[in-house]
């Protein structure tokens, strides 16, 4: 899906636009690039769910590239089901029980809820970063 854009009303005009790289989630990670953090999280089914997360946390919220990435996150299975992550509040999930919802809490973070890696460019510098869900790294010279 080169050339696709998404907007994020609600923020100034320049850090509105995403911009899709290439298409996945079949076998290949998808690129996404807000207007300061490249980032690709592999996931298949989990792939656009967790991208829109990293987003979120990102853009919306002001966390750092890996605070965005080691952050618990949540998975759309069907209908009204969910599977969240270790880390959440309770009260998290039980609003979510709450409003109807069959939530399930992972024993643990795995790869399950994809993994990635991201750099953003943050004060003057690049913060490299990379998901503890796989065996990567961030690494500068």
């Amino acid at each position: 899906m080169p050339g696709q854009r998404l907007v994020l009303n609600g923020l100034p005009a320049d850090e509105r636009l995403v911009s899709l790289g290439r298409s996945g989630p079949a076998g290949r990670s998808g690129f996404l690039e807000t207007h300061r953090s490249p980032f690709g999280i592999m996931g298949g089914f989990m792939q656009p769910q967790a991208h829109v997360q990293y987003v979120l946390r990102t853009v919306l919220h002001g966390q750092n590239p890996q605070a965005a990435l080691d952050a618990p996150r949540w998975q759309w299975i069907k209908a009204r089901e969910l599977q969240l992550e270790p880390g959440w509040p309770a009260a998290t999930v039980d609003g979510l029980r709450a409003r109807g919802h069959q939530v399930t809490v992972a024993a643990e973070k795995s790869v399950t809820f994809g993994r990635g890696q991201a750099i953003m460019r943050m004060d003057g510098a690049w913060c490299g970063a990379s998901d503890l869900r796989g065996d990567g790294c961030a690494a500068g010279r």
